[in-house]
Formats: structure tokens, C-alpha cells, sequence
């Protein structure tokens, strides 16, 4: 008697429900009371509970072990198709001339005052060619006043996105086309203040950073 494909052992439908008292053998899918079932399977597709019944147990110990050997090899080629990207990922640094810092505090202090109301974001140009390997986990580091004080953490991989233009709803200013980086005004942490010249554009953060130490979060004063 042959196995046939997976799947089909399960609790026998009635209409819209499913019958407790039977079931549907996975091999030889003759309908049985459920109180036969000797042995239940997790189709790694389905995820459903596949039954079998006392003359089919030599069947079922078979491919059990297969089924696990399936689901555990899914399970490890997802987590590597993953290490590619996670590799490309990386954190950056930008720099808010000391002539911006007032429009600074601006959309900081409209973001706070919106909380509760509505959730804000934070963006940055990167510039024409400024992809810059980020996506979701990425941070941005802001230098002002010589010092790195802080960063943002981009939420999601579709927050990095080119786009012809964008405006500040706090200040008005208008930015050009570009790569923009949209960062969750509510991911914002104050860290301890590295020393760091100002500079234009973007560039990428030492890895070390990430072990800074937080000392504030979005709502707390800036240090």
C-alpha cells in the first residue's frame, strides 16, 4: 500500500466544521474514529496536524524523521538567504551645520508635541548616489556642535527610498531629488557625546558605536 501525499490526514469536515469523533488517515485515507489515530505528523508546508491510523504507524515512523529533516533544512536556508543583505547593512553618520540648528530644535520640538497625536518622522537627504546600505536596524548618527549626540534607527527597509522631492512640515524647507533616509522620531536616543568635527554629506559609522553608551531617549532633554 502506498503513501499517499501528506495533507489529507486530518479531522474529518462536516459543513463548516470539523468533526472531533474522526478522521482521515495520511496514508491509506480511509476515514476512522479519531480515537484510532496512533501518530500525528506537522506537514512542514500546511502546518497542519496529519493523522494516521494503527495499520498505517510503520508508515508514519518512515517519513516522520524526513518531515523533520525538511522543515529544519527550510528553516536554515531562510535564515542564510538573509546574511547577504544583514552584510550589506550598515550604520551612518551626518553632520546638522551649526546654521541648521535652530530648524533643528524646530522639528524636534513639533515632533514632541505631537506625540500621542500623530507619529513623526525625521528625514535626511543623502544626496544623488547615497543608497548607503541602509534598511531597517540601520542607524543615523547626527553630529552637532562637535560632537555625535545621538541617532535615529531607520524602522523598516522601505524607508530608504529615492524620491524627486520632499518638504519639512516644521520648517517648510524644501529639499531636491535624492536618496532619503525616513527615520521614526520616537527611535531617537541621546547617547554619550563623542567628540566629532562637522562635515558635509554622510559617511560611515565605526562599528564600536553601536557599544556607545544611551544615557536619553526622544522625549528627554538634550543632554
Amino acid at each position: 500500500m502506498g503513501a499517499q501525499p501528506l495533507g489529507m490526514g486530518r479531522r474529518v469536515q462536516e459543513g463548516d466544521a470539523m468533526n472531533p469523533e474522526a478522521f482521515t488517515c495520511a496514508n491509506c485515507q480511509r476515514v476512522k474514529p479519531f480515537a484510532d489515530a496512533r501518530h500525528s505528523i506537522t506537514h512542514p508546508g500546511t502546518k497542519e496536524e496529519c493523522y494516521f491510523c494503527g495499520d498505517c504507524i510503520s508508515v508514519a515512523n518512515l517519513i516522520a524523521p524526513r518531515l523533520d529533516m525538511v522543515a529544519a533544512t527550510a528553516a536554515v536556508k531562510e535564515a542564510l538567504s538573509e546574511i547577504p543583505k544583514l552584510a550589506r547593512l550598515r550604520d551612518i553618520v551626518v553632520s546638522t551645520p551649526k546654521t541648521r540648528m535652530k530648524e533643528a530644535v524646530e522639528e524636534a520640538e513639533r515632533a514632541i508635541a505631537l506625540d500621542g497625536v500623530e507619529r513623526t518622522y525625521y528625514f535626511r537627504n543623502l544626496g544623488k548616489h547615497g543608497g548607503a546600505n541602509l534598511g531597517k536596524g540601520s542607524r543615523v548618527y547626527y553630529v552637532e556642535d562637535g560632537y555625535v549626540r545621538g541617532f535615529g534607527v531607520v524602522e523598516d527597509d522601505e524607508d530608504v527610498l529615492y524620491r524627486d522631492y520632499e518638504e519639512c512640515d516644521a520648517t517648510g524647507r524644501e529639499y531636491g531629488a535624492g536618496w532619503y533616509a525616513y527615520i521614526p522620531a520616537d527611535s531617537w536616543q541621546w547617547i554619550r557625546p563623542i567628540p566629532h568635527k562637522g562635515f558635509q554629506g554622510w559617511r560611515y559609522a565605526p562599528a564600536e558605536w553601536r557599544e556607545v553608551e544611551i544615557i536619553g531617549g526622544w522625549l528627554d532633554p538634550k543632554p
